[in-house]
This record gives C-alpha cells, sequence and structure tokens, in this order.
C-alpha cells in the first residue's frame, strides 16, 4: 500500500486505478475482500476513529486488487466524477459497517467472557496522556478503572 513505483510505471497504475475506483460494484467488492484478508490492518484502521476510514478501506482495496500505491489512488480518486464518488463512498460505508458489526460481536464475545462492558475504540488524536485514560475505553472492569 505504500510502495514507491517507478515513473515509468505511474501513468498506468493511475489509470488502472481510475477504471477500479470508477467501478464501485467492483471497488466495494474488493473493500470486502480486505475485511476479510486483511484483519490486522482492520483491527488497527477501522477502530481508529480519528481517520477517514471510507479512504482507508479504499486504498487498502485498490491496494489489494490491483497492486496499486496509496498515493496513486488518492490521485485518481480525484479525477472521479462526484457520482462515482458518492457510489464508491456508499460501498466503502457498507464494508464498514459489515467489519464494525463483526468486530463488536467477536469482542462482545470476548466481554462477556472478561465480564466488562466493550473493548476500546481508538481515537488517535489525543495526547499520549490521555491514551490510557478512560475516555479511550478500558478492558478493565469498572470497579478497577483508575487503579492501572
Amino acid at each position: 500500500m505504500w510502495e514507491n513505483v517507478h515513473s515509468s510505471e505511474f501513468t498506468n497504475f493511475l489509470q488502472k486505478a481510475i477504471e477500479f475506483t470508477g467501478n464501485a460494484e467492483l471497488y466495494g467488492s474488493w473493500m470486502l475482500k480486505v475485511i476479510q484478508e486483511w484483519p490486522v490492518s482492520c483491527e488497527h484502521n477501522l477502530t481508529d476513529t480519528s481517520i477517514n476510514r471510507k479512504a482507508w478501506i479504499g486504498h487498502a482495496a485498490t491496494c489489494l486488487a490491483i497492486k496499486c500505491p496509496e498515493h496513486i489512488t488518492r490521485l485518481a480518486w480525484g479525477r472521479l466524477s462526484q457520482d462515482q464518488q458518492d457510489a464508491a463512498n456508499l460501498k466503502a460505508q457498507e464494508a464498514i459497517y459489515l467489519w464494525v458489526s463483526m468486530h463488536e460481536a467477536k469482542n462482545n464475545q470476548v466481554c462477556e467472557a472478561m465480564g466488562v462492558a466493550r473493548l476500546s475504540e481508538r481515537d488517535t488524536r489525543g495526547s499520549a496522556a490521555e491514551a490510557g485514560g478512560v475516555k479511550q475505553g478500558s478492558i478493565l472492569p469498572n470497579d478497577m478503572q483508575g487503579n492501572s
């Protein structure tokens, strides 16, 4: 996703990315593959509510499908019509919703076993000092919060 491409490959990648991201059905099908094939990356990026999760899953889908780096995917996005962007964003939101639903179901099982209400979502906009606070979420039972 973060690889550089040789300048001789740039135009080809850009054209492929425009075609790929402009086809919402195809693009969306690869977003669904991302949530199946990249579980760790999804856990890391889709639990971080401070990032543009639709952009991330779109970049990941383009990388998985056509091996296109993120920076070229961003350029391709700018070449799409508003209707194409709206259709792609709808597919991204559907994929994110599906992932969140599956993630919450898995977390609910873990939480039940641990006797806690919920596991943390991440918001990386806060300072390092806030990262361990209750605002960030805690996997400790309520009576143990603040004693970490």
